[in-house]
């Protein structure tokens, strides 16, 4: 190519350059989706986390009690 022209030679990168990067995107993409979706489930796991480490302090907390009430 670079005998014939340099601007074919130039936009025969750009093609290659657009080809790449489409097969790329169509790996990337239906990541980025499921990238979402573990993203919405690890945030609802985490709020039911806080929640039962809250029930856990106050029972913790209970046996504290209970253990200094023995001493």
């Amino acid at each position: 190519m670079k005998n014939v022209s340099a601007v074919a030679m130039n936009l025969a990168k750009w093609v290659f350059a657009m080809d790449k990067f489409f097969n790329v995107n169509k790996i990337v993409i239906p990541k980025k989706a499921q990238l979402i979706v573990a993203q919405e489930k690890y945030s609802g796991v985490m709020k039911v986390l806080s929640v039962k480490q809250a029930e856990l302090k106050v029972i913790v907390d209970k046996v504290n009690l209970l253990k200094a009430d023995l001493k």
